[in-house]
């Protein structure tokens, strides 16, 4: 009974080394004898874990045990080689077995890191020939699509495009996001209206192709009148709906009035007749309804004549002369009419400022001595050059006068 105590106490020790134990035994006849046994005492197996153990979402790493002969993981896999791709961080243990038996356990934390938040702020619609500033935020690092870098980028794209940066944590851990630059057109802006006008006149500019209109004037909407004195440009800034703008411009050409004149005789006796012509034009509309460059006009009074005068570009201007017409003399003759064969008499026009006699003779008076009746003419001027005749008969007695 003492031998088998001694035994059982044996089984019970636990060597942290190899280890010789020695029994002696006594037999109940007080026989003794001893043995020995030697306790192997194997090394747990190393174990260890390698691979990559930060990982970002979506990704997956491969870890490698090693230090054993055989493995058995907490995800129950065997085999030295798992792969695994987890949502979040999350620890593994693997079970390793030696070639003796042995076993250890051995663990390892994968830590999952979560993507960035990326994202792109700055102005997505823009004008033709306008620029944006894109600014990506969310990570350390940004790669764009455009191949800058840096978290913010100007662009100036012709039509629209989209634009996408990849954006890196601290980690390491990588997202893309995208963003469209809008690229609006410009207002095809256009002004009508009369271009070529008159000194004097006005013409209404009307702009249209946008939804709202500046004027180079000061004034806004899409019209507006203008009366300028000289050629002159006006400019409109048109704006469309989405905001883009436009200039466009009209030069209005402002024609001169035609210098226009009367030439001619303006001043005529009654029943004479006088040509008037007008000049600096192209046309001419006379007042009388008359057409043309010259008129022939016959008053019987003063009168006033206009023309309208049109220069080849349109532009109209009037002018006026007045015909005076001076009444003609009113020549009268005096002296004796009656007289004797041998006598004189002697016959004074009056009316006139001048005179001139069918004898040749010129004066207000003349002395004649015919020798038979004879009848004599005077033609009278005015100062104005209007003339009249008057005729007398001088008659010859050919008797004493009583």
């Amino acid at each position: 009974m003492h031998g088998a105590q001694a035994i059982q106490v044996l089984r019970l020790m636990s060597p942290s080394s190899t280890t010789s134990y020695t029994v002696t035994v006594t037999s109940d006849k007080g026989c003794v004898s001893t043995t020995s046994v030697t306790v192997i005492v194997n090394p747990l197996p190393s174990g260890s874990i390698s691979g990559d153990t930060e990982i970002c979402v979506g990704e997956s790493t491969t870890l490698t045990a090693s230090g054993g002969s055989s493995y058995t993981w907490s995800t129950g896999d065997s085999g030295a080689i798992i792969k695994v791709s987890q949502s979040s961080t999350t620890s593994y243990i693997v079970t390793v077995t030696n070639d003796k038996g042995c076993v250890s356990t051995t663990s390892v934390t994968v830590i999952v890191n979560p993507l960035p938040n990326g994202s792109i702020s700055g102005d997505t619609e823009i004008c033709v020939g306008a620029s944006t500033t894109l600014t990506a935020s969310g990570g350390s690092s940004y790669a764009w699509s455009t191949g800058q870098t840096g978290s913010s980028i100007t662009v100036s794209p012709s039509s629209t495009t989209s634009y996408t940066v990849t954006v890196t944590s601290d980690k390491g851990c990588e997202s893309t996001t995208s963003v469209t630059v809008i690229v609006n057109p410009l207002p095809n802006g256009s002004i009508s209206g009369d271009t070529e006008i008159c000194v004097g006149e006005g013409t209404t500019l009307t702009a249209s192709g946008g939804s709202s209109y500046a004027w180079s004037t000061g004034d806004s909407g899409a019209i507006i009148t203008v009366s300028p004195s000289s050629t002159t440009s006006y400019t409109v800034t048109v704006t469309g709906d989405k905001g883009c703008v436009s200039t466009t411009s009209v030069t209005v050409i402002v024609n001169p009035l035609p210098n226009g004149s009367i030439s001619g005789d303006t001043e005529i006796c009654v029943g004479e007749s006088t040509t008037l012509t007008a000049s600096g034009g192209s046309s001419y509309a006379w007042s009388t309804g008359q057409t043309g460059g010259s008129i022939t006009v016959s008053p019987s009074s003063t009168t006033s004549y206009t023309v309208t005068v049109t220069s080849d570009k349109g532009c109209e201007s009037t002018t006026s002369v007045t015909v005076i017409v001076n009444p003609l003399p009113n020549g009268s003759i005096s002296g004796d009419t009656e007289i004797c064969i041998g006598e004189s008499t002697t016959l004074t026009a009056s009316g006139g400022s001048s005179y001139a006699w069918s004898t040749g003779d010129s004066g207000s008076s003349i002395t004649v001595s015919p020798s038979s009746t004879t009848s004599y003419t005077v033609t009278v001027t005015s100062d104005k050059g209007c003339e009249s005749t008057t005729s007398v008969t001088v008659i010859v007695l050919d008797i004493a006068k009583w």
